[in-house]
């Protein structure tokens, strides 16, 4: 009796590990257009946990619709979503939450210089 005891409390313990695993399914996801919902190819996209110093970029660029996905990603925030030179700051994930960051290349400010040659 005792060692039926000592092996469902070894099972129930190993239970607890594998529950205590599972994923956040945490995911921040968007699409990048540029202008006229045009979507752009090819596109590196980084996100940043501004609290913890986390930070990644999408292993493929974004795909042939202008999409990238980030799963599984820890926890909290602050996140900032960087796209080029564009970011996107202050979104926050819990457990479940799919934030989605939609980003347009052409509502960014573009500095011009006014160069004279004499």
């Amino acid at each position: 009796m005792k060692k039926v005891k000592i092996v469902l409390g070894l099972l129930f313990l190993s239970f607890g590990t594998m529950a205590y695993a599972q994923t956040t399914q945490a995911s921040i996801v968007g699409k990048v257009i540029n202008g006229g919902n045009t979507a752009q190819e090819k596109v590196k996209v980084t996100i940043i946990n501004e609290s913890t110093g986390f930070k990644t970029e999408t292993e493929t660029e974004t795909n042939s619709k202008g999409e990238y996905i980030f799963k599984e990603i820890p926890l909290g925030g602050p996140y900032t979503v960087i796209v080029n030179d564009e970011k996107k700051e202050g979104y926050t994930v819990n457990f479940g939450d799919q934030v989605t960051v939609n980003v347009d290349l052409a509502n960014r400010e573009k500095n011009i210089e006014e160069v004279v040659i004499t």
